[in-house]
């Protein structure tokens, strides 16, 4: 990977980690270690019915006020993991930039496409105007539109907010 890239995506991790407290990369690495091994180690221990079964007759039996607050907890723990992604959304509402809005955001890809389709052309001798009329054809988008994604040729790898949540989102949600 380009020694550029790389730094470029150690430092938008190490700005998300600063936002969440920590002081830097190797302090939120361990946070979040610290966090994600808790999970894991406790969903490892019950990964089927009769686990946790297992593991609920090795724990010792709790006193009253635990018996109650274990049963409250997990009686109310859709609503409580909702309260936690309100505070959640909450919190990033107030500290995290919204997302830009504007225009509707063509596709990486597409944009990609475009300038391609516009440079092979123009390479090979076709006048800018007739490129775009061409392109504007081929894509189905205005000459406007397409002079624009030309012009921002340059900053082409820089991926929108809606193409890169698509790309992260979609194969998680996707019922494959």
């Amino acid at each position: 990977m380009d020694a550029k890239l790389r730094d470029r995506i150690i430092g938008r991790i190490e700005d998300s980690f600063r936002w969440a407290g920590a002081s830097g990369f190797d302090e939120g690495m361990r946070q979040a270690t610290r966090v994600l091994t808790f999970f894991l180690e406790g969903f490892e221990q019950m990964r089927t019915r009769e686990e946790l079964v297992q593991l609920l007759d090795s724990m010792p039996e709790p006193n009253f006020a635990q018996e109650k607050m274990i049963l409250g907890v997990l009686g109310f723990l859709p609503q409580m993991i909702r309260a936690g992604a309100g505070k959640l959304a909450k919190k990033l509402e107030d500290e995290v930039p919204a997302p830009t809005g504007g225009r509707p955001p063509i596709p990486q890809q597409t944009r990609a496409e475009i300038v391609a389709f516009m440079g092979d052309l123009h390479t090979r001798g076709t006048s800018l105007g007739a490129c775009k009329k061409r392109a504007s054809a081929k894509f189905g988008y205005s000459e406007s539109t397409v002079e624009r994604m030309w012009l921002e040729r340059g900053n082409i790898d820089e991926v929108d907010f809606r193409s890169s949540t698509r790309w992260l989102i979609d194969p998680l949600t996707s019922n494959e």
